[in-house]
């Protein structure tokens, strides 16, 4: 299964000095945006669905989404998924640290080594065991 590479170094600097309650500023969140979507193709493709360069994120499963599927994940609520634009709203350092953590990699190989079926419906697929786990 296609894992992501490892966090890259130079995210980890750009982040280093930034208390985690304290909303980035841009300069340092986007460049960690571009090199995440650069160093892994699954990022630049919707976790839900086949929809190219997402600019949405789910927060607690770190994982890129295109402006439709972030709308469906809006609508399950907060509690199960946390919606933010990788291009439009303020980061914090622990948010940020998710996506650099995750991706979409990442967290369909954590669904598949499961046995978790990503093709079931949104809603089942983030309120799952696995994604529990995740």
């Amino acid at each position: 299964l296609e894992r992501s590479p490892p966090p890259p170094q130079s995210a980890h600097r750009r982040m280093a000095n930034v208390p985690d309650h304290v909303p980035m500023d841009e300069k340092v969140c986007i460049p960690v945006f571009q090199q995440l979507r650069s160093n892994s193709l699954a990022n630049r493709i919707c976790f839900d669905c086949p929809n190219k360069n997402p600019t949405w994120t789910s927060i607690p499963f770190g994982v890129y989404l295109c402006i439709d599927c972030s709308a469906a994940h809006r609508r399950m609520g907060v509690h199960i998924t946390f919606v933010k634009s990788s291009t439009l709203d303020k980061w914090r350092k622990d948010q940020l640290w998710m996506m650099v953590a995750g991706g979409n990699a990442n967290a369909k190989a954590f669904f598949k080594e499961r046995g978790a079926d990503l093709s079931v419906d949104r809603r089942t697929k983030l309120t799952s065991k696995t994604a529990n786990l995740y």
